[in-house]
């Protein structure tokens, strides 16, 4: 059976077309009434469903032309509407001639039963035409003008039923928008602000009047023209752009003030873009003060792995000497080591907290010549070297700090007499009044910092100090209180740090000496001894492990940093190279591999406190790994297996 299906609405059209076609039935359609006459007439369908509020003609003259002609009239008609519903609208189709009057909507499966007994009945004649359709005129339009005026009439009720929502709707969108938590504006396709709510005025401090489009927004909100131009960058694609885009820029209010705010940009409609903005400073600063504080945790745990791992293996270390010890002067000496890693552990308890509370700390007139002098008795109570100070103060200064200051000089005079392998510490202070600031140079006499170290500590010092203890990095934050710095100098003997702190006075000047240092023999060399470098950035630990396995008779040379052991391991043949991971410059790993490249036979056994690097260690090639703190007996065994 050939079905004409005629509505305006493509949609209606396809749905139906589909499910007849489907049903098994050849389908052909019309748009409209005109249409639908022409398809009629050149087609000659069996049946024909139709809408009825239609262009042109309408379903009820379509129907009223097809019966009213006598070659068509034996065509079934169905109406299918959900325009027209009234009872009197299914009477006035069917006085047209009409067979059925379907109302939508209709489950599919239902509708086409429907067409099916439509299609049996009209084959079984139960289906008896109209005799009598409506013809007059006057009849047919007044009844034509009733049905129209009622829809009319139904229109404008739900006309005004829906203008009344909308109004209601209106209100509720701008009670929301007024009451949002957030900052919303409304963009229309020429960057007019078309909504700018109240929130948004106390995020920017601007009324609407104040910013009517976009250009004065940019302009007013980002005031600085360089940082105006990249927000004008990112912001390109985002006009056009459907979906929604989230960014973050930091906006100048009308008093002055920059604020972190977020943009949510989205299009709501062709040419219509919605921006709702928050403020997010506080949000933002305590993302980076959690992030401070778990930078700062990782720092703290990297710095205490690392010194306290060097000071344990130091007390172990004195306490095994102590106790194979044949004479007193060895006794004392080891009983001074443990009691030297002792001041070590509570100057590294007293620098943790130090870093805590120096911030808050009160900086007051004092005195810089007394904690000079401090400083250098200090040192001299603390080591057992021979120590000589050469003093050049050109007045007594008064400086803006407190009493950390003696922590910095004594931490500098403590890696002088460290690093100075000579029988005498020879250190020089001299002091310079310069442009508001005291400049306190220290030079001492010992094998000084290469040009690549000096660029690591001043360049990278939070990073060196997780490698390297915190010596420096205590003593960068110090002098920060204190508006003051420190740098290392370049020079050709030993090594100059120069303190530079602000002065608030001024007058006078001392020097002083003090005890010799002690040296220690070596045994006589055996016929199993080994040539042995050690490189450690720790000296207690290269003086202590070069104490022991001199002891068991082997000849030991030192490095205190992963550079001067590669140019030792070149000038020198060594039969075992003794190394640590974390130093300034050239780390454990990287040292490792260069002595590999030049002699791929050379033996390497790690002694580390950072367990994380052991595999890469043993994969590089070295001979073994010793994870501090250890018994000093575990590197003595572990040299006598290589």
């Amino acid at each position: 059976m050939k079905i004409l299906v005629v509505d305006d609405n493509k949609s209606n059209l396809y749905m139906l077309e589909t499910l007849l076609k489907g049903s098994g039935y050849d389908v052909i359609t019309a748009i409209n009434g005109v249409e639908a006459l022409e398809k009629i007439r050149q087609e000659k369908p069996e049946m024909i469903i139709s809408d009825i509020l239609m262009p042109k003609m309408d379903g009820f003259q379509l129907c009223r032309e097809v019966k009213g002609d006598k070659n068509l009239k034996k065509i079934i008609f169905i109406f299918y509407t959900a325009t027209y519903t009234d009872p009197k609208d299914e009477k006035f189709a069917l006085s047209l001639g009409a067979e059925k009057f379907i109302v939508k909507p209709v489950d599919p499966r239902d509708f086409i039963k429907i067409i099916k007994n439509t299609i049996k009945e009209s084959e079984e004649g139960v289906l008896v035409p109209i005799e009598k359709i409506q013809e007059e005129e006057p009849v047919y339009l007044r009844e034509y003008t009733q049905r129209l005026v009622k829809k009319l009439e139904d229109k404008m009720l739900q006309m005004e039923e829906a203008n009344k929502k909308l109004k209601e709707s209106e209100e509720r969108y701008r009670v929301s928008i007024e009451s949002a938590p957030h900052g919303i504006t409304v963009i229309d396709r020429n960057q007019k602000i078309l909504i700018f709510n109240s929130q948004l005025e106390k995020i920017t401090g601007y009324s609407k009047k104040e910013i009517p489009d976009i250009q004065t927004w940019l302009e007013k909100i980002y005031p600085d023209e360089n940082y105006r131009k990249l927000v004008i960058e990112e912001r390109k694609g985002i006009a056009i752009e459907e979906r929604p885009r989230i960014r973050e820029a930091v906006m100048t209010r009308k008093d002055g003030e920059k604020r972190i705010s977020q943009f949510v940009s989205c299009m709501i409609s062709a040419g219509l873009r919605i921006v709702f903005i928050s403020d997010i400073t506080e949000r933002k600063h305590l993302e980076q003060q959690k992030e401070r504080s778990r930078r700062e945790a990782e720092f703290y745990a990297d710095v205490l792995g690392h010194d306290v791992g060097n000071i344990n293996q130091i007390t172990m270390g004195y306490l095994y000497l102590l106790q194979i010890a044949k004479d007193e002067e060895t006794r004392k000496k080891n009983v001074d080591g443990i009691k030297r890693s002792i001041m070590k552990s509570k100057r590294l308890a007293e620098s943790i907290k130090i870093l805590k509370i120096i911030k808050d700390t009160k900086i007051e007139k004092f005195d810089l010549n007394k904690s000079i002098e401090r400083s250098i008795k200090n040192i001299k109570e603390y080591s057992d070297k021979e120590i000589e100070v050469k003093l050049d103060i050109d007045k007594h200064y008064y400086v803006k700090a407190n009493d950390f200051l003696d922590r910095v000089f004594f931490n500098i005079l403590e890696n002088s007499v460290e690093f100075i392998f000579k029988e005498k510490v020879i250190i020089d202070i001299k002091t310079e009044g310069k442009d508001g600031f005291c400049n306190v140079h220290i030079h001492d006499n010992g094998i000084g910092i290469s040009k690549e170290k000096r660029e690591d500590i001043l360049e990278n010092l939070e990073t060196l100090s997780k490698r390297t203890g915190m010596g420096f990095y205590l003593m960068k934050k110090i002098l920060e209180r204190f508006n003051g710095k420190f740098e290392i100098k370049d020079v050709k003997k030993g090594t100059e740090i120069v303190v530079s702190i602000p002065v608030v006075g001024q007058n006078g000047g001392s020097a002083r000496n003090i005890h010799p240092q002690r040296s220690h023999k070596r045994n006589e060399r055996r016929d199993d001894e080994m040539r042995i470098l050690i490189i450690d950035d720790e000296m207690d630990v290269l003086t202590l492990f070069k104490d022991v396995l001199e002891t068991t008779g082997h000849k030991v040379e030192i490095a205190i940093d992963g550079q001067s052991g590669l140019e030792k391991f070149r000038n020198s043949k060594f039969d075992l190279i003794i190394m640590d991971y974390r130093m300034h410059g050239k780390d454990g790993i990287q040292a490792s591999k260069n002595i590999l490249n030049i002699d791929k036979n050379a033996k390497i056994l790690f002694a580390s406190a950072d367990s994380s690097i052991k595999k890469e260690a043993i994969d590089m090639g070295a001979v073994g790994f010793l994870l501090k703190p250890f018994d000093l007996e575990d590197i003595i065994n572990s040299v006598k297996k290589i």
